[in-house]
């Protein structure tokens, strides 16, 4: 079976680095990992027209607080 390495579009790097950074100032820690899926996956991701999709890992169930905490830092929709 041949592997394919995908490199991520620098604006998807840049994106996720970003957003990686904001939500461990919000509740540091919590996130494990981050998998992008969807379009960037594929490798069929259209910037001009596509969202980024992920699904994260948590280091443990979030409390109230910790939610609120990251849904302060919603810059990201849209973006």
């Amino acid at each position: 079976m041949k592997k394919t390495i995908l490199t991520l579009p620098l604006s998807i790097q840049t994106l996720t680095k970003k957003f990686l950074q904001a939500m461990d100032t919000a509740v540091p820690g919590l996130i494990q990992a981050l998998y992008l899926v969807g379009s960037v996956a594929l490798d069929d991701f259209p910037p001009e027209s596509s969202d980024v999709d992920f699904v994260a890992v948590l280091a443990e169930r979030a409390d109230t607080a910790s939610l609120q905490a990251l849904g302060e830092k919603r810059p990201f929709a849209g973006t």
